[in-house]
């Protein structure tokens, strides 16, 4: 009841600030992965239910939505802007993570609390919600061109906080994936 009560009331928060859309409206032609609101603009409110929404989801036994947000680019966004690159990376991932165990013990008839979660392909989801880490760090983090770099001494990332943030990021993907071995088998 508690974790259904949250993922409801995060809900409520994403959609006021337009990272989802509500149930049931139509759909955009096309997806735009801008934020229409600044990430300053977010409250308390709205930062926790962007951190938390999928494990909320999750703990209800609603793993298909939960699923759908780890595949959705504007949620990841709102966590690059709400979080630095690193500490977005790492909690999408564990949301990743405990989908994909969720998901295991559901088909192998175990805790799933009456939850969907043996209705889904983990592999299949894994590599798009990783695709979509991948594109939006690389789009909100561009590398400066040569010149600024050489005059800079170093490679720089605009829009970094702190010198290696988004490379550190970047290889947060990459063991993970690593973790998970080959998975187009």
């Amino acid at each position: 009841r508690w974790n259904d009560a949250m993922s409801n009331a995060c809900w409520k928060q994403l959609v006021e600030a337009e990272i989802i859309e509500k149930r049931g409206a139509e759909r955009k032609e096309k997806e735009t992965w801008a934020l229409s609101r600044k990430p300053s603009s977010f409250d308390e409110a709205v930062t926790y239910a962007v951190q938390m929404y999928p494990s909320h989801l999750m703990r209800c036994g609603r793993v298909v939505e939960a699923a759908r947000m780890l595949m959705l680019p504007k949620l990841f966004l709102a966590r690059l802007s709400s979080m630095d690159p690193f500490e977005a990376v790492n909690r999408h991932c564990s949301n990743i993570e405990e989908m994909t165990q969720r998901s295991s013990f559901a088909a192998q008839g175990r805790l799933d609390l009456g939850g969907d979660g043996d209705s889904i392909e983990p592999k299949d989801i894994t590599l798009a919600a990783v695709n979509i880490m991948i594109k939006t760090v690389k789009e909100s983090y561009p590398i400066l061109g040569e010149k600024e770099a050489a005059a800079q001494d170093q490679i720089m990332i605009k829009g970094e906080k702190e010198a290696g943030e988004v490379g550190r990021a970047l290889h947060l993907i990459a063991a993970f994936l690593g973790e998970k071995g080959n998975m187009r088998q």
